[in-house]
């Protein structure tokens, strides 16, 4: 995993601080949905392995730019008496230590845990469903192209209702639920399953399990979770006379005040599932919809913005990591060496075509690079002297370099080269 999920918890936490000082400001100036837009984009960061883009990232604005730093830079360390180092995006490794492996197996212990933890919570759920509650009627409700079918279900206890379910969707309402306030309540559930809400809360489960040491992580799901609700909550009143909207304020206070809650699972869209600061707010949302409020989205857009910006570091920061199995002592003093790295060996994991100037920089050069006349191109060429190397594979796995006297144009980048001076082979490629 080396350094995997540090860069992945950075690039997720970007925007849960972003939308917390945001939410701080503005409240409820920004809409629901807005908000769920950063939050999601959070929750894409903790579960997507972005940084693992990072070798064609650096390569592409290698390309763009023609800098060396774009590739990354030589780092030398010690390591139980062992030199490892960073080169050209990737990390040399003679050996994890115990360390590492204790790290890595607490980790993956809690992943599975929590993991498992959420996927039995929902087989008992569906499970004491079938048990307290009757079937009532099956509904069919527009699903982006066409329609999704939706069990209704009334329990015996409870006032309130609630919605789970992913490929197989179900409400469930109390059957002392009145009708004129049933109609409300199965509204609201449907805007759930419309938004897929559900797929979207067990994916943010999984950031919690990918990320469990993150208190951020917590925050994320929680804050999307109340999101979610404010957005049920705005597709209902959209579909309300302004009587009927009012009346929908009142069954959130009053199913609030005197329900309790339906469940403490995360996978369940509870309809009075919300704390006091929640209701208060949803019913101030929906105090501004019936005032017609104007919502603000350039905080957001922004906040976006800035989040995928900003996020191109940690993916630029990230290491491949490569660690280097010696067969014996005498390979392993090819690779590794105590206090100095034998830097005699031109790494070719970009290219199989380098340029090396006098310095020792390595410049990974594309065919189209390469030019038989250096007066081909329109270019008042800057030339840099150096070698270029040809890294040439064998079916046995061995391989032979072949080094030409050379020279890069510091401007437009083409290399033109000469006689060859050396073809160096290896019985076991160690490139």
């Amino acid at each position: 995993m080396n350094n995997l999920l540090l860069f992945m918890n950075i690039m997720g936490s970007i925007p849960v601080f972003l939308y917390l000082g945001i939410r701080r400001l503005l409240k409820e100036q920004i809409s629901a949905e807005k908000y769920c837009w950063l939050l999601l984009l959070s929750m894409v960061f903790y579960i997507v392995p972005f940084p693992v883009l990072s070798r064609k990232l650096r390569f592409m604005l290698y390309t763009i730019t023609k800098r060396q730093e774009m590739l990354g830079t030589k780092v030398q360390s010690m390591c139980s008496g062992k030199v490892y180092r960073l080169v050209d995006d990737t990390l040399y490794l003679p050996r994890y230590c115990w360390l590492f492996y204790l790290a890595i197996g607490v980790w993956f212990v809690v992943f599975c845990i929590a993991f498992c933890r959420t996927i039995f919570s929902y087989r008992f759920l569906r499970d004491e469903i079938q048990k307290t509650s009757r079937y009532e009627q099956t509904i069919s409700i527009p699903f982006l192209f066409w329609q999704r079918r939706v069990e209704i279900r009334l329990c015996y206890e409870g006032n309130s209702a609630f919605s789970t379910g992913l490929f197989h969707p179900v409400i469930v309402m109390s059957e002392y639920t009145p009708e004129e306030i049933r109609r409300y309540l199965l509204l609201h559930e449907i805007a759930h399953i419309q938004h897929m809400d559900f797929l979207v809360r067990y994916l943010t489960k999984l950031a919690c399990s990918l990320c469990w040491f993150n208190p951020l992580v917590y925050i994320l799901m929680n804050q999307l979770k109340t999101q979610q609700e404010f957005v049920a909550d705005r597709c209902v009143m959209e579909q309300l006379t302004c009587e009927e909207q009012k009346y929908y304020g009142s069954i959130i206070y009053r199913t609030a005040v005197d329900t309790k809650r339906e469940s403490s699972l995360y996978c369940v869209s509870s309809f009075s599932d919300s704390s006091y600061e929640v209701t208060k707010e949803r019913l101030i949302r929906i105090k501004n919809i019936m005032k017609k409020k104007n919502t603000k989205s350039a905080a957001i857009i922004l906040a976006m913005l800035i989040c995928v910006l900003g996020n191109v570091i940690p993916v630029l920061a990230y290491q491949t990591p490569f660690v280097l199995i010696a067969q014996s002592a005498e390979e392993e003093s090819l690779y590794f060496t105590r206090g100095s790295w034998q830097d005699d060996i031109t790494d070719f994991s970009i290219s199989d075509y380098v340029f090396i100037d006098e310095k020792g920089n390595c410049f990974p050069v594309l065919p189209e690079q390469i030019i038989e006349n250096e007066y081909a191109r329109a270019c008042s060429h800057q030339w840099v002297s150096g070698s270029y190397q040809t890294h040439i594979k064998h079916s046995d796995r061995s391989c032979d370099v072949v080094t030409y006297s050379a020279k890069q144009c510091a401007k437009c980048g083409v290399v033109t080269y000469g006689d060859p001076i050396s073809t160096t082979h290896y019985n076991k490629c160690p490139h």
